[in-house]
């Protein structure tokens, strides 16, 4: 169970199980034996619920504003999460591919990639369809008990199993909580609580009967293949969210409205036709009329909402991308970012709203006018707390943000390069996965991709019936056409024959056109030799190796990787994010890294009021480098941390080098066992010196080498008492 998920009636989390496990483990494991043998005495007392209204809305003023969630009671949550861990690894082949909801190794993007390429695909062979979106009332409220029983009966589960569901369903309580005041306990008749954790996998069994009554009336004729030559899936499902498609015909729109009546009477879910709604493709207007007169839904037009995203036959325009870009200023109003550190909205930049953005970005591109304008909106964000900034209150290049924390970055995303990672997958996938709906209308079609995929992913050759012979990388050392670029010359840019069809008979050699030059036809040559030495074709289908990862399965983190791989390395970027250390000084240390600190020579080119002069030393020009390692007040105070640690680290050898090369000398003075509570030292000192510098500018407070060496020594103690170990304490 979740550590720190809502308690139910008896206020107990998951975090309470585990510190208490040993305590409590024989009472919980005697109560779970009674309950496995069938035992249902007094379990009403340990399957209690407390329902609380969550709003759907900022201004909610009905009850159906509201959504209902149950806060379980820990003992029977626990029953049920033993019986999901079961149930789980057994959905994938219960339900059918079209759903993805609750499924290890689905995901909703699946749903979105075969609806929307099913739509285009049928838009561009113009075959009339309708698009159904549906809404189902209060779903999980509404699921028939009786029907889930003779379900799960139905699809093969034993009667203990059954009499596990049984007890859980008929022993349960709920009390209603309203404006914080719980009201007398009653026992409900149907519905699944939302909060349990084996609810969401009972209602997609129970969701997925409309996929099966679906795919009946199709075998009986009574709805027509949506194309002849693809086995176009009829329906796909996200949880509730289906989106049906047919043919705008009478005989099919009272199919489907037979089938949800039927549906309905069965499990109990009904569909709110008043709420769903029909677009069409390619349909006449008379096409349309009858279908709005036979299912009473409203008509709309492409773009439509679908699974949080807009649904549309071509890229996306500035008003569907619109939104995506509202969510994003709506969350940054809401933080107060004037409250935040540089470091903390550090933090909601990387890990809030780059994910608002991975929704969108993980099945289209974002189009270049949208990144510019998310990454001034971050920009603005991170550096002053605004929705815009100019130019002088970056410290830093956008650029130089973006690049990985061990290119000397802070690991924010670059959305354009980050969202092709995203979407490599689905061209990768398209041949590991064949099994999967979404491959039957494949990704949308990016160029630059598809040559990724061709150079970082190997195909391995079973029945050579999905590979291109000459595009795809097959061979050792690449595709035939990289390799071999002027024999790739004679074939026709039409040629698609696969790696099964070029071996029978040498069918390949017939692809080639005109008279081969002398180069050509010694790269003939070697490619005859290369193909003579493939291994028999076997039953087994092709596959893909991401040869970017160790396991050769494709990570996103990898293509990112590599498509960042031009960037150069820098040496203390994981050394700094990785040493034990507040964030806000470890973040200053990257500015100061990199000349970045607002030290006297950067105000002058922003053009800022500032004294040119070190406030430490009053001797020379002040600047990055002169503050931390060549001033003489810094100097005496590092002497003084020198003979406190007993380390004989060189200061006065490595002082032309710039400040990170220095601090990684030094860190070499100590033994590698220490090197971490080496840099947490060194952070500490550069942070108190910054300190010291600006109370001298801003309160016109002094203090000596000695005395600050004090400091440092009381702040090391803090540290300590915070879980930071410093070498010299």
């Amino acid at each position: 169970m979740p550590n720190e998920k809502s308690p139910g009636p008896d206020g107990y989390t998951g975090l309470f199980y585990q510190f208490c496990w040993q305590t409590i483990k024989e009472e919980v494991l005697a109560a779970l034996n009674k309950f496995w043998a069938g035992n249902s005495q007094n379990l009403d007392l340990l399957n209690t619920a407390i329902l609380t209204l969550l709003p759907k809305s900022e201004a909610p003023t009905q009850v159906k504003d509201y959504r209902p969630i149950s806060l379980v009671h820990s003992f029977s949550k626990l029953a049920a999460k033993v019986l999901a861990i079961r149930l789980a690894p057994k959905m994938a082949e219960l339900v059918a591919p079209t759903q993805t909801a609750f499924i290890k190794g689905r995901s909703l993007h699946e749903n979105f990639l075969l609806v929307k390429g099913m739509a285009k695909h049928l838009y561009r062979q113009k075959k009339s369809t309708i698009v159904m979106k549906l809404d189902i009332s209060k779903a999980f409220d509404s699921v028939s008990w009786s029907f889930l029983l003779q379900l799960l009966k139905f699809r093969g589960f034993g009667p203990r199993w059954n009499c596990w569901i049984s007890i859980l369903l008929l022993t349960a309580e709920t009390s209603i909580c309203f404006n914080g005041v719980v009201g007398e306990p009653f026992k409900p008749t149907r519905g699944l609580r939302q909060g349990d954790p084996l609810s969401p996998l009972l209602f997609v069994l129970v969701i997925d009967t409309l996929q099966a009554i679906l795919t009946k009336a199709a075998h009986r004729g009574l709805l027509a293949p949506l194309d002849q030559r693809k086995n176009l899936p009829r329906i796909s499902t996200y949880a509730d969210d289906a989106i049906i498609f047919f043919k705008p015909t009478e005989q099919e729109g009272a199919v489907i409205t037979a089938s949800l009546n039927l549906f309905a009477s069965a499990t109990g879910l009904t569909a709110n036709l008043l709420k769903s709604s029909v677009t069409s493709i390619r349909c006449t207007d008379a096409q349309i009329d009858l279908i709005k007169n036979l299912l009473t839904c409203k008509i709309q037009n492409f773009p439509i909402i679908y699974l949080g995203l807009s649904l549309s036959l071509r890229g996306p325009t500035k008003p569907e991308v619109q939104p995506v870009l509202d969510r994003l200023c709506k969350k940054i109003a809401g933080w107060k970012p004037k409250l935040l550190t540089t470091d903390g909205r550090l933090c909601l930049v990387k890990s809030v709203l780059m994910a608002i953005l991975v929704h969108f970005a993980a099945v289209m591109p974002l189009p270049k006018w949208a990144i510019k304008e998310i990454e001034r909106k971050c920009r603005g964000f991170l550096w002053k707390g605004q929705e815009e900034v100019s130019g002088g209150h970056c410290l830093v290049a956008w650029k130089n943000v973006c690049q990985p924390i061990n290119n000397g970055g802070l690991g924010i995303k670059d959305l354009e390069k980050f969202g092709k990672a995203l979407r490599l997958k689905w061209h990768v996938n398209l041949h590991n996965h064949r099994d999967k709906p979404w491959t039957l209308v494949g990704p949308q079609e990016e160029a630059e991709l598809k040559d990724i995929v061709q150079c970082a992913a190997k195909h391995i050759i079973g029945d050579g019936n999905s590979t291109l012979f000459w595009k795809d990388n097959w061979l050792s050392g690449g595709s035939i056409g990289k390799q071999f670029p002027t024999l790739f010359s004679y074939v026709s840019s039409r040629s698609k024959i696969t790696v099964a069809q070029g071996l029978h008979s040498n069918r390949w050699v017939r692809d080639l056109q005109g008279s081969l030059s002398t180069r050509a036809v010694g790269e003939f040559l070697q490619v005859w030799d290369l193909v003579r030495e493939v291994n028999p074709l076997n039953d087994s289908q092709d596959t893909v190796s991401w040869q970017l990862s160790s396991d050769g399965h494709f990570t996103v983190e990898s293509a990112y990787n590599f498509l960042n791989q031009l960037s150069t390395t820098c040496a203390y970027g994981e050394i700094l994010w990785r040493a034990r250390a507040p964030s806000k000084v470890k973040f200053f240390m990257w500015l100061a890294a990199q000349g970045r600190s607002l030290t006297a020579d950067n105000l002058q080119t922003r053009g800022w009021p500032h004294n040119p002069i070190c406030s430490l030393c009053n001797g020379s020009n002040e600047d990055c480098q002169h503050l931390f390692v060549d001033c003489p007040y810094t100097n005496a105070v590092w002497h003084l941390i020198k003979q406190w640690t007993m380390v004989n680290f060189e200061l006065s050898g490595y002082r032309s080098l710039p400040l990170p090369q220095w601090w990684m000398k030094m860190r070499e003075s100590f033994h590698k066992s220490y090197r971490k509570s080496a840099d947490s030292l060194f952070l500490l000192i550069c942070w108190l010196i910054w300190k010291e510098r600006n109370a001298r500018v801003f309160e016109n407070k002094t203090r000596t080498e000695a005395q600050l060496f004090d400091d440092i020594k009381d702040e090391i103690t803090e540290w300590k008492s915070a879980g930071i170990f410093v070498v010299g304490e």
